[in-house]
């Protein structure tokens, strides 16, 4: 059986569609959509301070870009067994990133990680994206998962 196709737009309004619901959730979670310091920036690397993972980047960022290659990876083997296009792949890695995310910021895996790390006034990481602190991980795997699939269609396309 051959993978469902879907268009650009398709794939586009999916992975929009997906990280605009997981920034409502995450606002219905009581989450903060953006750093209660009032302000936003495009880049925090201060690692040990109340600031960290409140911002638009952060160090952690590069390595939602790796879950991107990943998940790409990952859903490419599934692909052998199951048929799917490369755009259902990016929404695929995209879903898993964003339940990921709302997972993450649950509150018992938030007091959890306040009570094994010295992070006593973290209450969960804020984004500025689409209203949603975690809303901004989502689109860091999209390089990563996009680099990965033109990578390995230009590899099969030599073949």
């Amino acid at each position: 059986m051959p993978p469902v196709k879907l268009t650009r737009a398709q794939v586009l309004i999916a992975v929009i569609g997906l990280i605009a619901l997981q920034a409502a959730i995450l606002i219905a979670m009581g989450r903060e959509p953006i750093c209660k310091c009032d302000y936003v920036k495009l880049w925090h690397g201060v690692v040990m301070s109340s600031e960290n993972s409140q911002h638009l980047s952060d160090w952690y960022s590069p390595s939602h870009v790796i879950h991107g290659f990943i998940f790409y990876g990952a859903l490419w083997l599934l692909s052998r067994f199951l048929p799917m296009s490369i755009g259902t792949r990016l929404i695929l890695a995209v879903a898993i990133e964003a339940s990921w995310e709302v997972i993450e910021n649950t509150d018992w895996l938030i007091n959890r990680y306040r009570g094994q790390t010295v992070a006593l006034d973290y209450y969960g990481r804020q984004r500025h994206q689409l209203g949603g602190r975690h809303a901004v991980y989502g689109p860091w795997i999209l390089p990563g998962t996009l680099v990965a699939g033109l990578a390995h269609r230009r590899r099969r396309d030599r073949s």
